[in-house]
């Protein structure tokens, strides 16, 4: 789906298609950014959850993708304000998810984009 209204959820479907696993958090913990265009089509990079030292959060081991396969969580639009407890709904455009993923290795987390999604105003 590429349009959301204002408040609706954003499913977000990570698909493996490397002939290897694939790890990552499957939620808001492995969105690394919120980045929505901006005039010039830039990114605008936003924060997904409140940071430390605002908070500090418990995060288990990432999941394993199997070659082929797919995983779908549901990102509730909010947008940190400057990584604080301070949550606000994303403004109307277009927006793209940095999501965290890792290689069977697990040498380093690696980023991939989600599709592009517009944001509808209320």
């Amino acid at each position: 789906k590429g349009r959301y209204k204002a408040g609706e959820d954003v499913r977000v479907t990570i698909e493996n298609r490397t002939g290897e696993p694939i790890y990552t958090h499957a939620g808001v913990e492995g969105i690394k950014d919120i980045e929505k265009m901006d005039e010039k089509g830039g990114w605008e990079r936003l924060s997904p959850r409140c940071q430390p030292p605002h908070c500090f959060y418990d995060i288990g081991p990432p999941e394993e993708i199997g070659p082929g396969m797919a995983k779908t969580f549901v990102w509730k639009p909010l947008i940190f304000v400057d990584g604080t407890t301070r949550p606000l709904s994303p403004s109307p455009g277009t927006y793209r998810l940095s999501i965290l993923w890792q290689d069977r290795w697990r040498m380093e987390w690696k980023v991939v984009y989600s599709s592009l999604f517009e944001i509808e105003g209320p």
